[in-house]
């Protein structure tokens, strides 16, 4: 598991363009065109494993995920998502 974070501030009441992208371990976030902040998962996973449901956004119980740092999540409105896959260095 990885936790990345991108340390731009972000104007409330407006739109932004959230971008994630993941290769084996590496991943990056791109928020509203900035440079990429990049990070990597630990253990042997190399990909998006789910088991369980992917949560965006939010997830039902914070104290399970005590060790991410996150006391709560998202507020506002999604306008759309894209679960397209791309491989790492088509343009994405």
């Amino acid at each position: 598991m990885a936790t990345i974070r991108h340390s731009s501030i972000l104007n409330l009441g407006e739109f932004h363009t959230v971008r994630l992208y993941r290769n084996l371990t590496q991943g990056s976030l791109v928020v509203d065109g900035h440079p990429a902040v990049n990070g990597s998962s630990q253990g042997r996973f190399q990909g998006l494993d789910l088991n369980e449901e992917l949560y965006l956004g939010g997830y039902p119980n914070y104290a399970a995920i005590a060790k991410t740092g996150l006391s709560g999540g998202f507020v506002g409105e999604m306008k759309a998502a894209d679960g397209s896959v791309q491989g790492w260095g088509d343009g994405a």
